[in-house]
């Protein structure tokens, strides 16, 4: 199973069991909830002596007991708000499924984040100092979350609402996750501006012995600030690129799809997931997600991304294009336990447009569309 309809249905169960997992449990015992919501169940009776010591019988109805009344309101309340995330969710399915799952429009610059971590490994901690009432800002982030060997691995590191006068120190190297020192890292002043100091933190991996380093690592950062130690750190990977995306073949539309071969060197063989963004031609606007998947042998190889015309008409760009944010990754298995990143280069590709009557206009049609139309809807229903 692809591991994007895996992560997506491991979502949905995550959503429905936040929701209706308290009232699963709440039923357990209960089989009287099991009948028809048509089913009237009496009201218990409260027993209480009155001071003639004279037994009287109250019914606990709902004017008589409002906590119960409340948590009625709030169950009410609940299914209300089920039925409008239920709707959102299905009428979201139903605009994603007018697409191939391999290319996916992307309608907005935010909707962008969906599909790519735009954001750098980063930290910011607040440090309130002992000896002042000063409250300092320490801030590390690295360029890139993926490294690979002759890299030259770069972060800034920010110290603000620094003391007047206050000393600062800097010291900063690569950790394993046990925080062990690794590597050290070179700290150069940027700048001072105000109360804010700006430092560059640089490794370049060609001049060190890397053999030994771990994927996973740390940057981090020990900041001595008149006698007193600030640290934090960020985490970045760092692993030989299992494969290599060397550049593009011939793009032309076949049938209903523009197809984009990239060519891959690989160095491992094994299972890759490629996925790039197809760009308006002068790289302002994200138009379509690509994805795409396949097992690649050891040597030159190719994967096709394809951007269906229905995606394409939708966003409104016959090319040319930029394909950029290419990722290759190089799948767990039960040789490599754990995915590897390829590198990508520049990853920035120059496509050739082509007007839409060179493709088949063709609607895209979900095999499984009715079916899981049927599921989303018997959900709703619950």
């Amino acid at each position: 199973m692809r591991r994007s309809v895996t992560l997506a249905l491991a979502l949905l169960a995550l959503f429905l069991s936040a929701w209706f997992w308290p009232e699963e449990t709440s039923r357990v015992g209960s089989p009287i909830l099991n009948q028809s919501s048509d089913f009237t169940v009496a009201a218990p009776a409260i027993v209480v002596q009155s001071d003639e010591a004279e037994t009287h019988t109250l019914a606990a109805d709902e004017h008589a007991n409002p906590a119960a009344q409340n948590e009625s309101a709030q169950d009410i309340l609940r299914e209300e708000n089920l039925k409008v995330q239920m709707h959102t969710i299905m009428q979201s399915y139903a605009e994603i499924s007018r697409f191939p799952p391999h290319s996916q429009p992307i309608n907005s610059p935010e909707h962008l984040a969906a599909f790519v971590n735009m954001s750098p490994p980063q930290i910011s901690t607040l440090f309130p100092l002992a000896q002042s009432q000063h409250t300092v800002t320490v801030q590390l982030e690295m360029a890139n979350d993926q490294y690979f060997p002759g890299d030259r691995i770069e972060g800034r590191l920010q110290v603000s609402s620094v003391p007047e006068g206050a000393s600062v120190g800097v010291e900063a190297y690569f950790q394993d996750l046990q925080g062990n020192r690794v590597s050290p890292v070179t700290v150069l002043p940027i700048s001072l501006k105000d109360d804010a100091h700006y430092f560059a933190v640089i490794n370049n991996s060609a001049d060190h012995d890397f053999a030994d380093w771990p994927m996973e690592l740390n940057l981090a950062s020990k900041v001595d600030l008149n006698g007193e130690t600030l640290f934090v750190t960020v985490p970045f990977r760092f692993n030989h690129a299992s494969a290599a995306i060397t550049g593009t073949g011939y793009s032309q539309p076949v049938g209903s799809s523009l197809h984009i071969p990239m060519q891959i060197d690989v160095y491992q063989t094994g299972y890759y997931h490629l996925a790039g963004v197809l760009y308006s031609g002068d790289a302002s606007r994200p138009l379509i997600h690509l994805e795409t998947e396949g097992m690649l042998q050891e040597g030159a190889q190719s994967l096709t991304l394809q951007a269906h015309i229905q995606a394409l008409r939708h966003v409104a760009d016959a090319g040319p294009y930029v394909l950029s944010d290419v990722r290759l990754t190089r799948w767990s298995d039960e040789h490599i336990p754990h995915d590897l990143a390829a590198s990508s280069g520049d990853s920035v590709f120059f496509i050739e447009g082509y007007d839409f009557d060179a493709y088949d206009n063709e609607p895209y049609v979900d095999p499984m569309q009715a079916e899981r139309q049927r599921l989303m809807e018997g959900l709703g229903q619950l």
